[in-house]
């Protein structure tokens, strides 16, 4: 039964295969290679290449291709996104899109050309597989509905639907599920048999918000217009967990209406966090280089301003009031060295003196240090058996007294602020910026104001803060390098009115 099931499966997949003719359309001649390369080995054939938007029209004029593989961002006159929609006007062909991160206005008018599938720099082989075939079996199912030729049997195509790695639902007018396939099942938590009948809105959990449509409202309004829509939103899965996804909504018709719904979608929470983690390295790192070249400048300029200051108090008595106003200036110049030391702290690092240490006596100490005089109550969930970890204990000293003093003063009327702590074992993929191996992770967590989703990218750049009157805004960079200079991470969630999750890992010492 095994082999049979399996012979079906590469049947189906050889058919799409081999009437997929595949043109790329990449300004990057290294990554061109690449992926033809890879589309050849998974047995697409590459009917052409393409380095511009101009040309991409051109050749998929003149080769009809099967399937476009489009790069976004493309030196001309016409980018991808206004190529893919003029391809898709006036060829109908569908197109894939190629891309790294954009902003919120990119992703905008992405949408508007109505591509396919999007696959995200830097991709897997499996991925560029998933979204291809997928592609192919939503533009299949179209040609169906609309009475073109129907390559598949009806079998294959369940064979297909069981096999692609993407969510699959279809609904029939009233928005309610019909059909759901084994990925959609794992995404979601919902059984076939519990799925079917029931609202979209109660398989994928999350209500609108910020500005975001319901599925409910999506599938109405293709139902309403027939026209697609490819979207992100949010789905809570059965068990509780929250992910982002990648929606297209495609309306099913028979000869005259539309009768019904598709819905395709991908977990992209994980590609998502990559592409925003690599942004903030890639910030900070140049953050730092200007820090440094910064305090380097002003500690030149401070140093001629001290050296003046002090042969200006030789020539006055100390009696006179220009005497205190000099010391005066110096003191706020002594104040300003110290901001100079912690950008070059933030820049470079401060050597550790790293030793073995247990961590819970750690927590415990500076949590009481800081947590004594104030209204809060703190809650420990520190196991006996946490591991060792080789620590500069002065710099971890520092980065719980941060972490602590902002908890306390995102709840000043008081509140309760959580510290647990946890032995953890991470395999080569579990975690997208630490390498396999064990780890302690330290969560502190507040019931506090939260911080909005627009500002946590920027939390740990130096100077950035919130605060009206408090603080320099130093101290999350000061978190940063000691962590990162411990060979750890950081990571920060949070929602405005409910609190704030800081997690800290450091390697363990066993």
């Amino acid at each position: 039964m095994a082999s049979a099931i399996q012979s079906g499966i590469q049947e189906v997949q050889g058919e799409i295969r081999t009437m997929a003719r595949i043109l790329i359309v990449e300004d990057e001649v290294i990554i061109t290679i690449q992926l033809e390369e890879r589309l050849k080995k998974m047995g697409y054939e590459v009917v052409g290449r393409a380095r511009s938007g101009q040309e991409a029209l051109k050749i998929a004029r003149s080769l009809n291709p099967d399937l476009i593989l489009m790069d976004i961002i493309m030196p001309g006159d016409m980018d991808g996104i206004e190529a893919a929609e003029k391809i898709r006007k006036e060829l109908d062909i569908p197109v894939i899109f190629l891309t790294s991160y954009a902003d919120d206005a990119l992703i905008n008018r992405a949408k508007k050309a109505e591509p396919f599938g999007y696959i995200l720099k830097p991709y897997q082989e499996y991925e560029i597989k998933a979204v291809i075939e997928l592609s192919l079996h939503k533009r299949n199912l179209e040609r169906k509905i609309f009475g073109e030729p129907f390559p598949f049997k009806k079998d294959h195509l369940a064979f297909a639907l069981k096999t692609i790695e993407e969510g699959f639902i279809t609904t029939d007018l009233q928005g309610k599920t019909v059909l759901i396939n084994d990925s959609a099942e794992k995404l979601t938590g919902w059984k076939k048999e519990e799925a079917f009948g029931r609202k979209l809105n109660d398989i994928f959990g999350c209500p609108g918000k910020n500005g975001q449509e319901t599925i409910e409202k999506i599938v109405e309004s293709v139902i309403r217009t027939g026209q697609v829509t490819n979207t992100d939103i949010c789905l809570l899965a059965k068990n509780g967990e929250k992910r982002s996804i990648a929606l297209s909504c495609v309306p099913i018709r028979d000869a005259k209406k539309n009768i019904g719904v598709i819905v395709v979608f991908r977990d992209i929470s994980g590609a998502r966090k990559k592409e925003e983690e690599i942004l903030k390295k890639k910030r900070l790192e140049s953050i730092a280089i200007l820090a440094e070249g910064i305090a380097h400048s002003f500690n030149n300029i401070l140093t001629a301003v001290l050296l003046n200051l002090d042969g200006a108090k030789s020539m006055v008595r100390v009696e006179d009031e220009s005497y205190a106003r000099l010391v005066g200036a110096e003191t706020a110049s002594y104040r300003v060295k110290e901001l100079i030391q912690k950008l070059l702290f933030f820049s470079k690092g401060e050597p550790a003196v790293r030793r073995k240490q247990a961590l819970v006596p750690l927590i415990r100490k500076s949590a009481s240090n800081v947590l004594r005089k104030t209204k809060l109550d703190c809650e420990y969930n520190l196991p006996d058996d946490l591991w060792e970890a080789e620590v500069d204990e002065r710099q971890i000293t520092n980065v719980l007294d941060n972490l602590l003093i902002n908890a306390g003063e995102a709840m000043p009327q008081g509140g309760l602020i959580r510290i647990s702590a946890e032995n953890m074992t991470l395999g080569s993929d579990d975690h997208s910026f630490l390498g396999h191996g064990k780890y302690i992770r330290l969560t502190i967590e507040d019931q506090g104001i939260g911080i909005p989703k627009d500002n946590l990218p920027m939390i740990f750049d130096p100077f950035f803060t919130t605060k009206a009157e408090v603080g320099r805004g130093l101290g999350l960079s000061s978190v940063h390098s000691i962590i990162k200079g411990h060979d750890g991470y950081v990571d920060v969630e949070s929602e405005p009115g409910i609190g704030t999750k800081v997690y800290l890992y450091l390697p363990a010492l066993l």
